[in-house]
């Protein structure tokens, strides 16, 4: 029962002060993806289908944008890679419908980014694929 009480403490302690550095980290530097879920909407089955989202830099400080990864039939291509303060990027994502089963489909998208903040955001990217 003891150890139970401890490790119960040190579980609320620790998850403590990983919230409060995450709070203050995130209010200098933040890239946003928008919309915060990327939805391409109906994409046939073996077709393809492209569609332009936006990456904002909501911080104080310049982000370099190192690596695109992406999987399962979804590809992207970003425009700037660096952002200053305040400004877009124009992400353009096609969805390939080739292997994809019919119905919703729901990936997610990592971007790595040079800050000390943060070092890779994940974008849920969704379809669905029809007949």
């Amino acid at each position: 029962m003891l150890i139970k009480t401890v490790i119960s403490f040190l579980i609320i302690v620790f998850a403590g002060d990983t919230l409060s550095v995450s709070e203050n980290v995130m209010k200098d530097s933040a890239l946003s993806p928008l919309p915060a879920t990327w939805y391409m909407g109906a994409v046939k089955k073996g077709g393809m289908k492209t569609k332009t989202f936006y990456l904002k830099n909501t911080g104080k400080e310049k982000i370099t944008v190192t690596n695109i990864r992406t999987c399962c039939g979804y590809l992207m291509d970003l425009d700037p890679w660096e952002l200053e303060p305040g400004r877009r990027a124009k992400a353009t994502v096609t969805c390939d419908a080739g292997r994809k089963s019919l119905g919703e489909d729901e990936k997610k998208i990592t971007i790595v980014i040079q800050d000390p903040s943060e070092r890779e955001i994940l974008i849920p990217v969704r379809a669905t694929v029809v007949k």
